[in-house]
């Protein structure tokens, strides 16, 4: 099976869309920000078939002298068949800043140092479903903890078990992440998940203790 990209990109952007490599786990250049779609020569969709994306961020600026345009960031991910996974896409190489890139040579050579990243995500391809069957089964150690964080030894207790970092209760009160923060797998992994659940319900312990003093 041969992929290509589907139709003409029209950007004026230093990111041309491609197939990097062919294959049973095809690997995708593509620009963020940028909407573009893959097809096979058979004409099936890339959204149904496990494959790897790698991410070139482009920055523009504009003055007097004209516009400039560079590469400023990039990131890879490993995405699953279409519906093998509640959540099919695995970040393997998270957002990482660069140094500006303007030149096709400067790419190439960027898309080259990440050879072996490219190579770890292609082999996850075929392993969502067991990738993230472990990591629920290791975050789910959080609500079985629970009763523990209701005193603060039974809470440093409950971390050591999880294999975590306690807070302190202060930190626990005053932080913003433990509030409001979004951590979820796979953008964060399991032991901080687990870590921010445990911690959050030591907070709410804690907010117990002094409703019940306060009556």
């Amino acid at each position: 099976m041969k992929w290509n990209l589907k139709g003409k990109t029209t950007s004026q952007g230093l990111i041309a869309p491609r197939v990097l490599a062919q294959g049973s786990i095809p690997v995708l250049l593509v620009a963020t920000g940028r909407a573009v779609s893959f097809v096979s020569d058979t004409g099936e969709s890339i959204d149904a078939h496990p494959h790897v994306t790698v991410s070139l961020g482009e920055s523009w600026t504009y003055g007097p002298a004209g516009s400039d345009v560079c590469v400023t960031h990039y990131f890879i991910s490993a995405y699953g068949a279409a519906g093998r996974a509640r959540n099919r896409v695995l970040p393997v190489l998270p957002y990482q800043n660069c140094a500006p890139l303007r030149t096709g040579a400067e790419i190439q050579a960027l898309i080259d140092g990440l050879a072996p990243k490219i190579a770890e995500a292609v082999a996850m391809c075929g392993r969502l479903d067991e990738i993230f069957a472990d990591a629920e089964r290791r975050m789910s150690v959080a609500s079985h903890l629970k009763g523990e964080c209701n005193t603060r030894t039974g809470y440093e207790s409950a971390c050591a078990k999880a294999g975590v970092a306690a807070f302190s209760d202060q930190e626990i009160t005053s932080s913003y992440g433990v509030d409001f923060g979004d951590f979820g797998f796979p953008e964060y992994s399991p032991e901080t998940v687990v870590q921010i659940a445990l911690a959050r319900h030591r907070k709410t312990a804690l907010e117990g203790v002094s409703s019940f003093s306060v009556q």
